[in-house]
């Protein structure tokens, strides 16, 4: 998992793990609405990547930041 730059992280409190499925449940969902708007010849592998993006750029009214600002935030110690 380390060769792929993935890091396995987990949390013991209940309201993680709701944040967690609630941003599972937008990248599904915005992933089928791209792959039903752009045809289904297109495999969901390779618009992963911009689905992410795409959310990760968004603004999210519970932290009042994209989590893009929040992790660089979260890097630098101010959260």
């Amino acid at each position: 998992l380390q060769d792929a730059n993935i890091v396995h992280k987990y949390s013991r409190g209940i309201n993680s793990l709701a944040l967690l499925d609630r941003a599972i449940r937008g990248l599904k969902k915005q992933l089928s609405q791209r792959l039903i708007r752009q045809g289904r010849g297109l495999k969901w592998d390779s618009m992963v990547q911009t689905v992410e993006d795409a959310y990760n750029s968004k603004l999210h009214t519970s932290i009042n930041a994209t989590p893009d600002e929040a992790a660089k935030d979260d890097a630098a110690g101010r959260i």
